[in-house]
């Protein structure tokens, strides 16, 4: 999408260069604002990318950022991760299923002290208790205080054929369990409810705008909302949209203004003087706006009958009195559309049919019989 916003901006630079006094910035300008603006907007879809293909590792239990027993906090571990939100979960790794346990061997058997706020384990599931959340989180059974009263709850219930309990994730343990199934888990207990291992060092449930990491603010917030800036200026300055409002404005008043309609009327018939003398001095004249693409169609067909430079043309976009005179158009011609094209002072129409005259060869004959450069 961003790449046809481009395409057609660009393409449009053709018609800018027409406008007469045009710099570097006039013609090029609003499609170099737009390809800066795709760059920044494009930003945030690249970084999800480079993470889910592996090439830009987000925050986590990897080699790149080892972020095992760890939350965020003030700590920098994260900072140039691929993470859009700070972490705030605890990245565990318990012992009883994988090697990997982290620095010092902290994840394995539990030795840090999960009770500890800092580790944030009732973030797991709200509605449990933090030993309960620990007994889950590890995968294991346990007891937890109830009233003051030491109760079993397990996480898990498969028992082996002399009725020991054994962990899922026990590979030995399953193999020789020849186990009778699953039994009923003690009331409260949470059979089934070990956290994912996909969930151990998920980072945090807090996806918004105020838990961002510093990557999250340079490429979900700055570089997205920047470019979005970026892309409306370039599409108004593409479109010409100051002096478009202003033309809007001087309608609108003319519509709602009698005293501004009969001064416009005026005006316009003080400029049929001004049609009439140019159009009587010159032999071909154009009436032409520099950002309208039928007068670049007109303009071409022209130029290949006659050549570039060899006709007069009445740029209207670059008069104060631009209404004022496609007004007069319309008492002369009966349209006040641009462009309008005279050969020997008789109107020969708009852009389509300048371009229908050329390919039938009328528009050579009738310059030929006016006495101009052919």
């Amino acid at each position: 999408m961003m790449g046809l916003v481009l395409w057609f901006i660009h393409s449009k630079a053709k018609l800018r260069k027409q406008k007469r006094g045009a710099t570097f910035w006039h013609v090029w300008g609003p499609t170099i604002l737009v390809a800066i603006a795709a760059t920044c907007i494009m930003a945030e879809p690249f970084r999800h990318i480079f993470q889910d293909m592996g090439w830009w590792e987000e925050c986590g239990d990897n080699a790149v950022f080892p972020r095992v027993n760890e939350t965020f906090g003030d700590a920098d571990i994260c900072r140039w991760s691929s993470s859009q939100y700070k972490c705030e979960r605890l990245c565990y790794v318990p012992g009883d299923w994988t090697q990997n346990c982290g620095p010092g061997d902290a994840g394995c058997g539990g030795e840090i002290d999960l009770t500890d706020p800092v580790y944030k384990i009732d973030l797991y599931n709200e509605s449990a208790t933090v030993d309960e959340n620990i007994l889950m989180l590890g995968c294991m059974n346990g007891t937890v205080t109830v009233d003051g009263v030491e109760t079993p709850f397990l996480v898990w219930d498969l028992k082996d054929k002399d009725g020991e309990y054994f962990s899922p994730y026990d590979e030995e343990a399953i193999e020789k369990a020849g186990y009778e199934g699953w039994i009923n888990c003690p009331e409260g207990s949470a059979c089934g409810q070990c956290v994912n291992e996909d969930d151990f060092c998920h980072c945090t449930d807090h996806e918004d705008f105020g838990n961002l990491s510093m990557i999250g603010w340079i490429f979900t917030f700055t570089l997205t909302y920047l470019g979005f800036f970026i892309l409306t200026t370039g599409v108004m300055w593409n479109a010409d949209i100051v002096n478009k409002l202003a033309k809007i404005k001087s309608q609108y008043r003319a519509l709602r203004d009698p005293e501004y309609r009969r001064k416009l009327k005026e005006e316009a018939k003080g400029e049929v003087i001004y049609v009439r003398e140019t159009v009587a001095d010159n032999t071909v004249v154009m009436f032409s706006k520099t950002t309208c693409p039928f007068c670049y169609k007109a303009k071409e067909a022209l130029n290949a009958e006659m050549g570039e430079g060899t006709y007069f043309v009445v740029e209207l976009d670059e008069k104060e009195n631009t209404s004022a005179i496609q007004d007069a158009l319309k008492i002369v011609t009966g349209a006040r559309t641009v462009p309008r094209v005279f050969i020997n002072q008789e109107c020969i129409g708009g852009g389509d049919d300048t371009v229908a005259k050329h390919k039938s060869g009328e528009l050579k004959e009738l310059l030929r019989k006016a006495g101009a450069t052919v």
